[in-house]
């Protein structure tokens, strides 16, 4: 994994594997990783989902 981006309520990028935001309480975020190929790798949600 080469970086981060987070898109929803909240949106920020990194080219890194860190990422710090600041951000509304109770927003809604997903974040996902950038992986070298280009492609994107969804985190999970924790509940099943995407």
């Amino acid at each position: 994994m080469t970086g981060l981006r987070v898109t929803g309520e909240v949106t920020a990028e990194s080219d890194d594997r860190t990422l710090a935001v600041r951000a509304p309480r109770e927003a809604e975020a997903e974040v996902t990783g950038l992986l070298r190929t280009g492609e994107d790798l969804a985190a999970l949600t924790g509940d099943g989902d995407r």
